[in-house]
């Protein structure tokens, strides 16, 4: 029935329940006279019905309508929320849960200052962090399971929205008298790949983006230990001729929790893009567009530093 009935007629039912007058309901939904007759005809057609009669105080509604009354205006408040909902998001005062799925390395750069400013500006949002490659992360982007990805990748995915976020360059890290460490300069691959190697692996797979680097070059490094998080990668170089390869701001974060030093790699294969990808169906969201505008804002303090 949906299909035949015109659910604007709602909006002229619900001014004539408020009205009385059709002018009056008229100048209410900002329409001619003549078009609120025409409507009021067309609801007394579809509900066979008078709907309204006429009185000394103006329009009177039927008993049949009188039972339309209260459907018709919850009808017009679950509307108006959703376009309240739609036209305004206050931080301040929303109750939302961000899922976002990132790999562990940007939780450091970027989701740790990110819940700080959400403590101070929106302190009833909560956050669903989904440790995930970037592969993983997509899917779950695609299902509805997430709302944002952040990561690297080679080039924007296709079929969503993307956009740059900033880049970051790959280093070296191991114990502070590791003969890496004091090369002073640049570490080729050659003897890079000397020694043996602790992977942080999101997707559990002892696989992680310098990797895929080395892959191209059709290189493969000695790797040691594979780990899910950064937990216990200052412990173990800090005790071991083991290294690491992780980005400068987490490699500068780990150097600070043990006696760890930090050396540059070569520069070409080195670099890693990040991006910021979001399904179409949240692209106009207000609450989501909130949300990758903050990302947005740490994501230039990145681009800085």
């Amino acid at each position: 029935m949906l299909k035949k009935f015109d659910l604007n007629l709602v909006k002229v039912l619900h001014a004539l329940f408020e009205d009385k007058n059709v002018t009056k309901a008229g100048h209410r939904l900002g329409r001619t006279q003549s078009a609120v007759s025409n409507s009021l005809k067309r609801l007394r057609e579809a509900f066979s019905d008078p709907l309204f009669v006429r009185s000394g105080e103006g329009l009177e509604p039927t008993t049949f309508a009188e039972t339309l009354r209260q459907p018709v205006y919850e009808i017009m408040a679950t509307g108006t929320q959703l376009v309240a909902a739609r036209a305004k998001f206050d931080p301040a005062t929303a109750r939302i849960t961000y899922r976002i799925a990132a790999p562990d390395r940007l939780s450091l750069p970027i989701i740790r200052p990110l819940l700080a400013y959400l403590r101070g500006n929106a302190p009833m949002a909560g956050v669903d962090l989904v440790t995930s490659d970037r592969e993983n992360a997509l899917a779950h982007l695609e299902n509805g399971r997430v709302d944002v990805v952040i990561g690297w990748f080679d080039r924007p995915p296709t079929g969503l929205h993307s956009e740059f976020l900033f880049r970051s360059n790959l280093v070296g890290i191991a114990r502070a008298d590791h003969p890496l460490a004091h090369t002073g300069s640049v570490v080729d691959l050659g003897e890079l790949l000397a020694y043996p190697h602790l992977v942080v692996s999101s997707a559990g797979d002892r696989r992680a983006a310098f990797d895929v680097i080395l892959g191209r070059k059709r290189l493969e490094r000695e790797i040691r230990l594979a780990v899910g998080n950064f937990g216990l990668v200052p412990s173990v170089l800090g005790d071991s001729d083991m290294v690491g390869v992780y980005t400068r701001e987490v490699a500068n974060e780990l150097a600070q929790a043990a006696d760890l030093s930090l050396f540059e790699i070569e520069t070409e294969p080195a670099k890693l893009d990040h991006y910021l990808v979001w399904s179409r169906a949240n692209h106009s969201d207000p609450a989501q567009m909130w949300l990758r505008d903050r990302i947005r804002a740490l994501s230039i303090s990145e681009r800085v530093s």
